[in-house]
């Protein structure tokens, strides 16, 4: 499914379209039980839920699937595609603790921000003088701290959020 069919057919689900909604569903069902598995930090299988919990978990599934797929999207932006997200994610706590203080502070400056969106790159030089950050730290983890940023930038995306809440601990991405 190409961004533009993608594009049509979230917007058509968030108008109450109930067949595009399921299509998209059904196409990133497998997705959905991963992501849900890990959001409730239990194995989750499509059939096995009472009907309440299952109607809940499908809500808030589609819900999820329309998040990441606006997620993904922005990404896209930047030519991260969503599937290596795992493998630039740092794998020491203390690395992601750090990322997300750098990612904080980068979404504090307007001008940054509005220059990450216009030129679709991280502005390195320009963050590094007026932070002290070290440009290989902050080059080294590029995507992983786009990522972060455009999460924080879109507090809309409720399940996301929940995510990047807590670098530490158990809520977040730890």
């Amino acid at each position: 499914m190409n961004a533009i069919d993608l594009q049509t057919s979230i917007t058509a689900a968030q108008r109450g379209d109930d067949i595009v909604r399921e299509k998209l569903i059904r196409r990133y069902r497998p997705f959905i039980l991963n992501t849900v598995g890990h959001i409730c930090q239990r194995y989750v299988t499509w059939n096995k839920e009472h009907a309440v919990q299952s109607y809940h978990q499908d809500l808030q599934s589609a819900e999820l699937v329309e998040e990441i797929i606006e997620f993904e999207h922005q990404l896209a932006r930047f030519n991260i595609a969503f599937e290596e997200l795992e493998r630039v994610a740092p794998q020491h706590r203390d690395t992601r603790e750090r990322l997300f203080q750098i990612a904080d502070d980068f979404v504090r400056d307007e001008e940054l921000v509005r220059h990450l969106f216009e030129k679709k790159r991280l502005p390195v030089s320009l963050f590094t003088k007026r932070t002290g950050y070290r440009p290989k730290t902050i080059e080294r983890h590029r995507k992983y701290l786009i990522t972060l940023i455009v999460l924080k930038l879109n507090p809309q995306w409720v399940h996301l959020s929940q995510f990047i809440k807590s670098p530490a601990g158990n809520g977040g991405s730890s």
